[in-house]
């Protein structure tokens, strides 16, 4: 049962890493696992979003999670269906200054299927560095597009 939580100060500001996560429809475009993110039931605090996953030659797979927002402060990932017994992810922001934030991810989870669970407690500590390596280069990019525009 994978678990694991995370602190990191980073150097942009809070809304833009709040954006990258709350924009779930575009993790396609930078989580190599994603290959699919479908959005419905949009409320103002809260949406639903369907995620393929897959990696490399494995078996695609999804799941529904219902996306909790408190706008620039915290997100949190409530599991509906798919291929998990359990599912637990929280993202929490907090702002330093305007230019830095500190971020805390915290993942728990477990698969119904035995050899996934196998699978996965082999990788999980490479596949969630990768994970936060990807938000962190997401934020590179949007932060330095966003800095050209207003420079």
């Amino acid at each position: 049962m994978p678990k694991h939580c995370e602190k990191r100060k980073l150097p942009y500001p809070v809304a833009l890493l709040y954006g990258i996560v709350e924009d779930v429809k575009s993790y396609p475009q930078f989580l190599p696992w994603i290959k699919e993110a479908v959005i419905s039931n949009k409320q103002v605090h809260h949406f639903d979003a369907k995620l393929t996953v897959g990696y490399n030659a494995f078996v695609q797979t999804s799941y529904t999670s219902r996306v909790h927002l408190t706008p620039y402060s915290k997100i949190h990932i409530e599991y509906l269906s798919g291929p998990f017994q359990h599912l637990d992810n929280q993202w929490t922001f907090t702002s330093i200054n305007e230019q830095e934030t500190e971020i805390e991810f915290l993942i728990d989870f477990s698969f119904k299927n035995q050899l996934l669970q196998n699978l996965m407690d082999k990788f999980f500590n490479e596949a969630f560095k990768k994970t936060l390596q990807a938000f962190e280069k997401r934020a590179i990019e949007l932060y330095s597009e966003l800095s050209k525009a207003t420079g």
